[in-house]
């Protein structure tokens, strides 16, 4: 499991100009820095576990209480709101209940189930570490540096969601 960021807007990677000219003018929206974050996670079967969404705003705010709960994709991502739009330990734990634990209940039948994540501070909390006991999960974190070599999800499912 990682997360990737979600532009609202995506600036285009090319642009058409004469031949010659010393400057190219592009035009950005004014949403050009705004987006969410995606955290994704695949099985080593290639199952891929519920996605969570994470908007910015306050967990307990409006968008959060009034809007996610009721959209029309409720039952396929897990959504939720922080301040800046990152993972953070509060949805970190929410992601363990709303998208591991339903895939473990539905596909692991009693085997061993590892979860491999990068050092991001919140991977790896106290909390983190206690609610993954709890649901009996090995946790494993990838040394530093060496995310884009053997991290799966980063080169195989995140670079081409970014692409």
């Amino acid at each position: 499991m990682d997360q990737t960021p979600l532009p609202f807007s995506l600036a285009s990677q090319s642009t058409l100009e004469l031949r010659g000219t010393c400057s190219v003018t592009i035009r950005q929206s004014g949403n050009s820095k705004t987006r969410a974050t995606a955290s994704l996670a695949v099985a080593a079967d290639g199952s891929k576990l519920k996605p969570m969404i994470i908007f910015k705003g306050e967990p307990r705010g409006t968008i959060a209480t009034r809007e996610l709960p009721v959209s029309q994709y409720a039952n396929q991502l897990a959504l939720c709101c922080q301040p800046a739009a990152w993972q953070d330990n509060e949805n970190m734990l929410m992601w363990i209940d709303e998208c591991l634990v339903p895939h473990i209940q539905q596909r692991a039948d009693g085997a061993p189930v590892v979860l491999f994540l990068d050092h991001f501070r919140c991977h790896y909390s106290d909390t983190v570490k206690a609610k993954l006991d709890t649901i009996d999960v090995q946790l494993k974190l990838i040394p530093k540096g060496c995310t884009s070599v053997v991290q799966p999800i980063d080169v195989g499912v995140n670079k081409p969601f970014k692409d």
